[in-house]
């Protein structure tokens, strides 16, 4: 196994990466089957229940193997609070770290054109 200081902080940038995209899936599958369960009590037309249906069904599928996967890979323990409280935040602290980054330049207004590229 590499060990070098460089090496080591890229592998936890990268499964804080991953818990955070996969806490991401699994927030957003679920949220999915939530607007389709809505979406079929709200139909009248039989044809379109039944796509939507089928389309929930497919995500309630989808929603557990992100579960699975997440639960083999030490990443959501539903069952044990005090094991799930540090990985939750972790992923919020790696989410704000995102969000802090200084991806754009400080003078956007260009009157609507792009920025200008350093030069």
């Amino acid at each position: 196994m590499i060990s070098h200081p460089r090496f080591d902080r890229y592998q936890e940038i990268r499964c804080n990466y991953l818990v955070c995209h996969s806490t991401h899936s699994h927030l957003s599958v679920k949220t999915g089957i939530r607007n389709y369960s809505f979406a079929i009590t709200e139909t009248t037309n039989p044809e379109l229940r039944n796509a939507l249906y089928k389309q929930m069904d497919a995500a309630i599928d989808l929603h557990g193997e992100i579960k699975d996967l997440m639960i083999k890979r030490g990443w959501l323990h539903p069952f044990d609070f005090n094991e799930q409280i540090p990985i939750d935040l972790k992923a919020v602290q790696t989410a704000v770290q995102i969000a802090q980054l200084n991806l754009f330049p400080n003078d956007t207004d260009r009157r609507g054109m792009f920025a200008t590229p350093n030069k």
